[in-house]
């Protein structure tokens, strides 16, 4: 089980935990457990440095779904990348 930043068709980004949906040996989708969407506010733009900067807040994916294991159809997931944890815990509050 690997945590990852998935993007959906819907274009929500969402950092969840992930595992395969197996059906007859074949990945037919996958399980997100404990998703959280994320949003970000527009970027902020530093003039003297030319830097940008936002704020970033997560929110349950499906909050009143029952339980923290949801299944997602292989067809629904644009792409899967890896987590940066430096970036997300520079955005803590």
């Amino acid at each position: 089980m690997a945590n990852k930043l998935a993007v959906i068709k819907t274009g929500e980004q969402i950092i969840t935990k992930v595992e395969e949906m197996i059906l007859e040996d074949k990945v037919v989708g996958y399980f997100f457990i404990k998703p959280c969407v994320v949003n970000t506010s527009e970027p902020i733009v530093n003039k003297e440095s030319g830097g940008a900067s936002f704020d970033i807040k997560l929110a349950p994916w499906i909050p009143l779904g029952k339980g923290t294991r949801f299944p997602v159809p292989l067809d629904w997931i644009v792409t899967f990348i890896a987590v940066s944890y430096t970036h997300l815990r520079a955005h803590e509050t």
